[in-house]
């Protein structure tokens, strides 16, 4: 299993993807953020090997958080859900392992989720 932080903006899509997250046998939820800061927090105090980020338009401070939780929590795994083409760009530059566009299907999920956990 691997323990999972989710950091998502409150909402019913926060609620649909943990759901779906918790539904999942082999992520084990640690966690859910629902800021930089506390993502950081979270991330230091549960040692996630996986994080699974959605954020809403302003991508960039997401994009800086992701550098700074590779680079000082390795070996931690990422999947980012990501809004348009131009987040895609910068989830992949900050280091993201995967990234799904928003309106993605299940099946879209869980493939990417077992692409990013063939990498464990």
């Amino acid at each position: 299993m691997l323990k999972t932080i989710v950091f998502a903006p409150a909402g019913p899509f926060r609620q649909e993807l943990l759901a779906f997250v918790k539904s999942i046998p082999e992520l084990d939820l640690a966690g859910v953020a629902l800021d930089l800061p506390e993502l950081q927090a979270t991330a230091a105090r549960c040692a996630p090997r996986l994080v699974i980020l959605a954020d809403g338009a302003d991508f960039a401070p997401v994009a800086t958080a992701l550098r700074q939780l590779k680079q000082y929590t390795p070996p931690l795994l990422c999947l980012v859900l990501a809004e348009n083409r131009q987040q895609i760009q910068q989830a992949v530059a900050a280091g993201a392992d995967g990234v799904l566009l928003r309106g993605f299907s299940t099946e879209e999920f869980l493939t990417a989720l077992k692409r990013i956990m063939k990498q464990t």
